[in-house]
């Protein structure tokens, strides 16, 4: 059975953080709330996992990579659209061939799957709703029979026979709640229901994401009486260590001999706290917190990269860098005072192949390729009047912790005859066997390019990159070559591209750096075939090949 998880971020759960965190990455216990659904999924040993990818695609892809971490293969579609929760299902239909579950990526849902998967199974039913008798304000609830009494609460997810997919819609908005469901019921077709005794929480408001933060505390602190009324995770857990009962810390994280902390209470790794603070019960402290010193914090949750100034008396509310949110009415405020609350700067990932390393590489590639690039640089003199043309890429110029963006440029054959306009016959040779590029080497040496890094950027590319994940590839350098050399195709879209680059920068080390370098002459030769196979695509498609790297 496979399982289809919604990571789209249609809908905004949480506002105004997830304006710049997508909610599957919103942090529960300071892990992801779709890592813990993967976890859960795992220790059901249901380890094929499709993801369904919209809104901050690149964010979440990087972060999960292929799953390889959790024990489970995870396979990514990507939506240009809101379509909706069924609508969702209909574009990765070719991926669903069996009985699938439904999981919100963002939700909290703990349940014995094959349990579930058993019932359906035996009702015959095209589609089994997960439900709870346990609602929350806002919950969508449906009446499966018109001579039941009884509504049930829908928690999102749902067992499937792919016959269903014949009834949504292909290319349009459609809810699986308020639109399939009342068709399949319309058509007379065979809908059951789960109910489940665990817990869930759609962590759809403010009260209810802070309540899913307790609940993750209680389930592995059974000491403490308030652990039978929110209910236990079975499939959930906490990292960190236990330094005392119902107490977890992080790596790397500084509490100061005089702190008081009551359980339960969680601190994420790199966290200060500071002299003479409180922090508990039911309170969860981010990665990269300060705590200062006599602040005060209770049934709160301190998102990641917060500072939280001296003396300051935080309860019932959720704290992300200088936004407060009131955890009973959802009521946010921007605190404007930086001696309070303010934003801690992420810290940069260092480069992982020294610049002397990259310009002796470099030297020696510029070397033993001058037998061949001596008598085309001749040759394009004779034809163009020049050997090297600049081609603009947006760039990174670091400079302490401020990143500002440049304009700069790679050198490439020449292209185009003394007229400017008309393609020269050697460099589209040049450009189909994948040499034209190949004077950006100088670039390297020069330390204006990186060995490997990411797809330079046109200017022209730039325009519309508004979402936040999309904004991180100002953030990285671009390299001669990188992984969106060995894994992507000559006519990748930029966005395919631009995913690739985020999920590169999330994950990358020396060691897959020197990977990407041994796949690159297999890369080159596949590429080159591409474009050999495919002239017409040169043709069709040629002011953006004479533009694209």
């Amino acid at each position: 059975m496979k399982t289809i998880l919604l990571a789209t971020s249609e809908k905004k759960i949480l506002p105004p953080i997830t304006d710049q965190v997508p909610s599957p990455l919103l942090p529960l216990g300071n892990r992801p709330i779709m890592e813990h659904a993967i976890e859960m999924l795992a220790r059901q040993s249901v380890k094929q996992i499709i993801v369904s990818l919209n809104h901050f695609a690149g964010n979440i892809e990087s972060y999960f990579g292929s799953g390889q971490r959790w024990g489970v293969t995870l396979q990514y579609t990507l939506q240009r659209d809101d379509w909706g929760t069924a609508g969702a299902l209909a574009w990765a239909q070719n991926s669903l061939q069996e009985t699938f579950l439904v999981l919100p990526a963002d939700r909290l849902i703990d349940f014995d799957i094959h349990a579930a998967l058993q019932q359906h199974e035996s009702s015959h039913s095209l589609l089994t709703a997960i439900t709870s008798p346990k609602g929350y304000p806002g919950s969508q609830t449906v009446t499966f029979h018109e001579d039941e009494a009884t509504t049930h609460t829908l928690t999102g997810a749902y067992l499937c026979d792919p016959e269903i997919l014949r009834l949504i819609p292909a290319r349009t908005p459609y809810d699986l709640a308020t639109q399939l469901i009342p068709r399949l019921i319309e058509k007379r077709s065979l809908v059951s229901v789960y109910e489940i005794c665990e817990y869930w929480n759609p962590l759809d408001s403010s009260s209810a994401y802070q309540e899913g933060q307790s609940a993750i505390l209680h389930s592995q602190f059974a000491s403490n009486e308030a652990s039978q009324q929110v209910g236990a995770l079975k499939h959930y857990r906490l990292e960190g260590r236990q330094i005392q009962p119902g107490i977890w810390v992080g790596k790397n994280v500084n509490l100061h001999p005089s702190i008081r902390l009551t359980a339960p209470v969680h601190i994420g790794d790199n966290a200060q706290i500071g002299a003479h603070t409180e922090i508990g019960p039911e309170t969860v402290i981010g990665e990269d917190v300060i705590v200062d010193e006599g602040a005060t914090i209770q049934k709160s949750t301190i998102l990641n990269h917060t500072y939280i100034g001296k003396m300051v008396n935080i309860q019932n509310r959720i704290v992300y860098q200088n936004t407060m949110i009131d955890v009973a009415t959802g009521t946010h405020t921007q605190v404007v005072d930086p001696f309070l609350l303010n934003a801690l700067e992420h810290p940069l990932k260092e480069d992982w192949f020294g610049s002397a390393a990259e310009k002796n590489f470099s030297l020696l590639v510029i070397l033993l390729s001058l037998p061949i690039t001596f008598p085309l640089a001749a040759l394009l003199l004779i034809t163009t009047g020049k050997v090297f043309e600049k081609q603009p890429f947006v760039s990174r110029e670091q400079t302490s912790r401020k990143n500002k963006r440049k304009e700069s440029y790679l050198l490439r054959f020449a292209y185009f005859r003394r007229d400017g306009k008309t393609p020269n016959p050697l460099s589209r040779w040049l450009k189909r066997n994948g040499f034209l590029h190949l004077p950006a080497i100088l670039n390297v040496l020069q330390g204006k390019l990186k060995l490997i890094g990411a797809h330079p950027l046109p200017p022209e590319q730039t325009i519309g990159m508004e979402e936040s994940w999309q904004q991180q590839l100002f953030e990285i350098p671009a390299g001669f070559l990188g992984l969106w050399y060995v894994q992507c195709n000559v006519n990748s879209d930029p966005l395919e591209i631009q995913v690739m680059d985020v999920y590169y920068a999330a994950t990358h080390t020396w060691k897959t750096d020197l990977a990407i370098l041994g796949q690159s002459p297999s890369a080159w030769l596949r590429r080159r075939q591409e474009m050999q196979r495919a002239p017409q695509y040169v043709a069709q498609n040629q002011v953006m090949n004479e533009q694209s790297f």
